[in-house]
């Protein structure tokens, strides 16, 4: 379900001409926990999981792949969760940053970043 490698992620989206979800996230971070917990898991959000492809970034350790990631792509607080397009571009206006989405948030956000990669 998850690739837990941004560039991998990305080449599999090249490949596969689908966008990519990604979610940044810490181990120590409630509302991260809660989005796999309450959201992640739901069929209803794991059957539009099958149009994207799914990367996780640890930032845990803010480790390298972390800080580079997270520079490229601006991100400020956990959990972030942004959509590319399958280039590997943000789709505009689509994203969720610094807290919990509902399965019902998130497929609307996961809608919309299909609509807008058309």
């Amino acid at each position: 379900f998850w690739t837990y490698q941004l560039e991998k992620g990305l080449s599999l989206a090249k490949e596969s001409r689908k966008p990519v979800l990604v979610d940044f996230y810490a181990d120590w971070c409630p509302p991260c926990q809660e989005l796999d917990k309450f959201t992640f898991s739901t069929p209803e959000v794991r059957k539009l999981a099958e149009r994207f492809v799914m990367v996780k970034v640890d930032c845990t350790t803010d480790d390298a792949q972390c800080r580079q990631a997270t520079e490229k792509y601006e991100v400020v607080g956990w959990p972030t969760v942004l959509f590319l397009d399958s280039e590997g571009r943000p789709i505009a206006d689509v994203k969720l940053v610094g807290g919990f989405a509902d399965k019902d948030r998130m497929l609307q956000l996961m809608q919309q970043a299909l609509d807008k990669t058309k």
